[in-house]
């Protein structure tokens, strides 16, 4: 669980999904998939996708282990891992 801190900046291991993230681009966590609905959001900073390694800043909300991390622009998906 990650709660709201916008001054850092935070590394997540993802696991399987999908795409790939776009700098700058806000992503997000929703129990229905739906940005509107979101329970946490970020901007990515990086993406890795060899490594699965995401970083993220601006964070808002709580990051859930186990749950979808959606990407608002690319549709990317992934699951973070804690």
């Amino acid at each position: 669980m990650v709660v709201t801190d916008s001054a850092y900046t935070i590394s997540f291991n993802l696991g399987s999904g999908s795409g790939n993230f776009i700098n700058k681009e806000v992503v997000y966590q929703s129990p229905t998939n739906v940005q509107a609905e979101a329970t946490a959001v970020a901007l990515v900073q990086t993406w890795i996708p060899s490594t699965g390694l995401l970083t993220v800043t601006n964070i808002a909300g709580e990051f859930i282990d186990g749950e979808l991390i959606i990407g608002a622009n690319s549709g990317a998906q992934y699951v973070l891992k804690l």
